[in-house]
Protein backbone atom coordinates (compact mmCIF):
# COMPACT_ATOMS: atom_id res chain seq x y z
CA UNK A 1 0.00 0.00 0.00
CA UNK A 2 1.13 3.52 -0.90
CA UNK A 3 0.81 6.57 1.60
CA UNK A 4 0.25 9.42 -0.23
CA UNK A 5 0.69 11.79 2.59
CA UNK A 6 1.58 10.98 6.16
CA UNK A 7 2.30 13.57 9.09
CA UNK A 8 3.26 12.48 12.15
CA UNK A 9 3.39 15.41 14.89
CA UNK A 10 4.31 15.16 18.31
CA UNK A 11 3.29 17.55 21.09
CA UNK A 12 4.74 18.52 24.30
CA UNK A 13 3.63 20.52 27.43
CA UNK A 14 5.91 22.97 27.95
CA UNK A 15 7.59 23.98 31.11
CA UNK A 16 7.67 27.81 32.41
CA UNK A 17 9.29 29.12 35.16
CA UNK A 18 9.62 25.48 36.85
CA UNK A 19 5.84 24.62 36.39
CA UNK A 20 4.44 22.23 33.28
CA UNK A 21 2.42 24.00 31.29
CA UNK A 22 -1.34 22.78 30.69
CA UNK A 23 -1.79 23.43 26.34
CA UNK A 24 -0.01 21.33 24.50
CA UNK A 25 2.54 22.53 22.13
CA UNK A 26 3.88 21.35 18.44
CA UNK A 27 7.27 19.59 19.61
CA UNK A 28 8.28 18.26 15.77
CA UNK A 29 6.36 17.20 13.24
CA UNK A 30 7.46 14.36 10.63
CA UNK A 31 5.72 15.08 6.67
CA UNK A 32 6.58 12.18 4.56
CA UNK A 33 5.11 11.43 0.90
CA UNK A 34 4.89 8.99 -1.52
CA UNK A 35 5.63 6.42 1.16
CA UNK A 36 5.29 2.79 1.10
CA UNK A 37 3.30 1.29 4.66
CA UNK A 38 6.29 -0.78 4.57
CA UNK A 39 8.97 1.68 4.63
CA UNK A 40 7.17 4.13 6.87
CA UNK A 41 6.84 1.95 10.00
CA UNK A 42 10.31 1.84 10.59
CA UNK A 43 10.60 5.59 10.11
CA UNK A 44 7.96 5.88 12.81
CA UNK A 45 9.68 3.55 15.02
CA UNK A 46 13.00 5.51 14.47
CA UNK A 47 11.15 8.89 15.09
CA UNK A 48 9.75 7.81 18.29
CA UNK A 49 13.35 6.42 19.46
CA UNK A 50 13.89 10.15 19.22
CA UNK A 51 11.27 11.06 21.55
CA UNK A 52 12.80 11.69 25.46
CA UNK A 53 9.27 10.48 26.60
CA UNK A 54 8.06 7.98 28.26
CA UNK A 55 4.78 8.32 28.90
CA UNK A 56 2.94 9.01 25.60
CA UNK A 57 -0.36 8.42 23.89
CA UNK A 58 -0.52 7.85 20.06
CA UNK A 59 -3.15 8.55 17.85
CA UNK A 60 -3.55 7.18 13.93
CA UNK A 61 -6.20 8.13 12.12
CA UNK A 62 -6.27 6.31 7.85
CA UNK A 63 -7.89 8.07 5.51
CA UNK A 64 -8.98 6.57 2.07
CA UNK A 65 -10.25 8.88 -0.42
CA UNK A 66 -10.99 8.30 -4.15
CA UNK A 67 -8.41 10.03 -6.35
CA UNK A 68 -9.89 12.33 -7.85
CA UNK A 69 -8.19 13.02 -11.42
CA UNK A 70 -10.78 14.87 -13.95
Amino acid sequence: MYIDKAVVNSYIYPWNKGKQGKTLQLENSLKVEKIRLKKLLPLLEEFEETMEYYNTKVTLTINIEPDNND
